[in-house]
């Protein structure tokens, strides 16, 4: 069996809650949409940093972060962090990098995001 739901534009990368219950889906243009695995329903989108490529959720469920490819010509890359229980994010910028490709969120009580750089062939690790 084969289910299609509508979401942004330019979907990229996506990861299931802890729960089974929300997808989270990055879109290409800044933000991630969250939607209902069992109707497709869209519950929110948030913004993100400039064309989010990797995202990861935290164990927990409370953080989403991910890894932004940035726009040619300049040399900020970003990781953003969403706190789904607040309701707010933050993004870090990364000087000397744009291209940030891949992240992963450390299990754990600390948060810590380690991201990926397509430019300088780095693993970048964030305390935020």
């Amino acid at each position: 069996q084969i289910r299609r739901f509508s979401t942004c534009r330019f979907p990229r990368h996506l990861v299931l809650s802890p729960d089974s219950e929300t997808l989270y889906v990055t879109c290409t243009q800044g933000s991630v949409g969250l939607y209902r695995v069992d109707t497709g329903e869209r519950i929110g989108l948030g913004g993100v940093g400039i064309n989010p490529r990797s995202m990861d959720l935290s164990g927990d469920g409370r953080f989403v972060a991910t890894a932004n490819f940035g726009l040619g010509g300049t040399k900020r890359g970003s990781v953003s962090i969403v706190d789904l229980l607040h309701r707010t994010h933050h993004s870090t910028f990364i000087d000397r990098v744009h291209r940030l490709v891949g992240l992963s969120i450390r299990p754990g009580s600390k948060l810590r995001v380690y991201a990926t750089s397509w430019d300088t062939s780095e693993v970048i690790a964030l305390e935020p």
